[in-house]
């Protein structure tokens, strides 16, 4: 993929790529026929941006069905996203990055690969969770095709392991079958590269942020509750045990001893005798692990790092909402005082008009009363 950027790049051959892909879109048979109807041109924003019929979305509660949003599937890298045109203005928690121009490109690649990466961590685009996520921009062809075009080539590079598998030109042409023009520009298509080539160097070799360790989590789940299973037969085994291997070691059935816990060994020794073996020791040791651990379980003092990851993303999901929480207060205490601001400025200008009116009447009073006497006294 990089010696292809470097090629395309080298011989400036963006114009002719970019064109090459548009001309294959444009060859596509799929038809347009509900986005035509009399009753949904109204719909549509852009009235050369319209979904194709087999991939729109289908509203359910809504007299008419159509809206002007497709569903977007990359189903080697089992992602799949929904692309719509912005719509009327609503309250809604959401990513937002403000940076990046209609039909122009964001500050760099890197401070874009960390709004994606961002907004990974909160597991927006898990399937099984949410379903696909609402991707849009101005037409929802342009910022938000680059968007998906990188993010289901990077999780292609993380599911191969290298960037050799993944055609970049073939993906996109694979997502336009779905919605007509994504990526608007030469340079938008530019732009994608070196978000890929920058996300495999940045990113994807870090070990916490790969979206292998969802993987191995996964296979985790399946297999928790038979490795519980085992590990409970295995404290019975070793209750009902009265002797340890000569070695010192503990036998293969033990469970290991929890990372968390400690005992001193002053404690261990009022739990056996003063002249117990060291694998005396270590049996009581173990059963005090057992019960320790049994008593705490529910305090995840013993927890798989499945269990672990777990609790670390409710903890991180339930920061993010309480800061949610707290900017929106804020933003409520904001608008409230501005509001404030607004009809004390609006009733101060009516007290000093008021007042101007007032002072003028008098000025202009005064002025006629002083003209009449002056008159008077000429007469």
């Amino acid at each position: 993929m990089e010696a292809e950027f470097n090629h395309i790049e080298k011989e400036n051959l963006w114009q002719t790529v970019f064109q090459e892909i548009r001309s294959q879109s444009l060859k596509y048979k799929y038809t347009t026929k509900d986005s035509k109807k009399a009753e949904n041109k109204a719909l549509n924003r852009y009235r050369d941006v319209i979904p194709f019929d087999h991939s729109r979305v289908v509203l359910k509660r809504s007299r008419n069905n159509y809206i002007n949003a497709s569903l977007i599937e990359v189903k080697r890298a089992e992602r799949a996203y929904i692309l719509t045109q912005s719509g009327q203005s609503r309250e809604i928690i959401q990513y937002h990055y403000t940076s990046w121009p209609d039909f122009g490109l964001p500050e760099s690649p890197l401070s874009f690969l960390k709004f994606l990466f961002a907004a990974r961590s909160t597991d927006a685009f898990d399937l099984s969770k949410f379903g696909p996520p609402v991707i849009h921009c101005s037409a929802g062809i342009g910022r938000s095709g680059t968007l998906c075009l990188v993010d289901a080539c990077l999780v292609l590079v993380e599911k191969f392991g290298n960037g050799h598998e993944v055609n970049v030109k073939q993906i996109l042409l694979e997502m336009r079958k779905y919605r007509m023009g994504l990526i608007q520009t030469p340079e938008q298509f530019r732009f994608s590269y070196m978000a890929i080539t920058e996300g495999i160097k940045s990113f994807i070799t870090v070990p916490s942020q790969s979206s292998q360790e969802l993987k191995d989590e996964e296979r985790e789940e399946v297999t928790e509750d038979e490795e519980r299973d085992k590990y409970e037969n295995d404290e019975d085994k070793d209750t009902d045990s009265d002797n340890v291997e000569n070695d010192g070691e503990q036998s293969p059935t033990l469970p290991l001893l929890p990372p968390r816990y400690k005992r001193s060994h002053s404690s261990t020794s009022q739990s056996s005798s003063a002249s117990a073996e060291p694998n005396e020791i270590v049996s009581d040791i173990v059963s005090l692990n057992n019960e320790e651990d049994s008593r705490h379980r529910s305090r995840n003092n013993n927890m798989s790092p499945c269990e672990l990851r777990k609790r670390l993303r409710e903890e991180r999901n339930k920061k993010m909402y309480e800061n949610i929480k707290r900017i929106k207060e804020k933003q409520k205490e904001i608008a409230e005082q501005s509001r404030m601001r607004k009809h004390l400025i609006k009733y101060g200008c009516i007290s000093v008009g008021i007042v101007l009116v007032f002072g003028a009447g008098f000025i202009v009073y005064n002025y006629i009363t002083d003209n009449s006497v002056f008159k008077s006294n000429s007469s």
